[in-house]
């Protein structure tokens, strides 16, 4: 038998910080935990990951609709590339837990390599280049849940609706 109540109403989920201090904040889904799904419905609960750096700020969050929920702490393996393009200077993509960046230079070689403010990348020297970089990062997990929302104008759910969470990250 079919299902009657086939949700058409797709969630989408926008993600703005802002660090108080000298600090990284980035905020992504969690392919992990979504899986496949790039389409969310009501009554889902939408995970995230909030990578900061230094580890010990505090976070707060705010959200247009929702309700945010925690879901304990976990690491994960990156590699990525970074062009260096007439300079010394680069930085990945989220912080890198100390001790846990190495690299390897594709074509030139810029010399030894030190990150500095958990992603700032600072090469011996100047020139162009590509790196390949490893590292391992911290994250805390987290999950947005939104119930059926009726459009009052209509009646009828909304095609569309979108989400913003806003998270402010504090080092003291």
């Amino acid at each position: 038998m079919a299902n009657q109540n086939l949700q058409t109403t797709s969630v989408s989920i926008t993600f703005a910080s802002s660090v108080v201090g000298d600090g990284i904040l980035v905020a992504e889904l969690d392919s992990e935990l979504n899986g496949e799904q790039n389409s969310f419905y009501y009554g889902d609960t939408v995970f995230f990951r909030v990578y900061r750096y230094p580890s010990n700020m505090s976070l707060t969050f705010d959200v247009s609709d929702g309700i945010i929920s925690s879901h304990g702490n976990d690491s994960s393996d990156e590699k990525e590339y970074i062009e260096f393009v007439d300079t010394k200077e680069g930085s990945i993509g989220k912080p890198a837990v100390s001790g846990t960046f190495s690299h390897q230079w594709l074509g030139n070689d810029l010399g030894e390599v030190s990150v500095n403010s958990g992603n700032s990348l600072l090469a011996a020297n100047k020139g162009i280049a590509v790196l390949k970089a490893s590292y391992t990062s911290n994250y805390v997990i987290k999950g947005l849940t939104l119930e059926q929302k009726i459009n009052p104008d209509t009646g009828e759910e909304y095609e569309e609706y979108p989400v913003v969470v806003f998270i402010t990250g504090i080092v003291e």
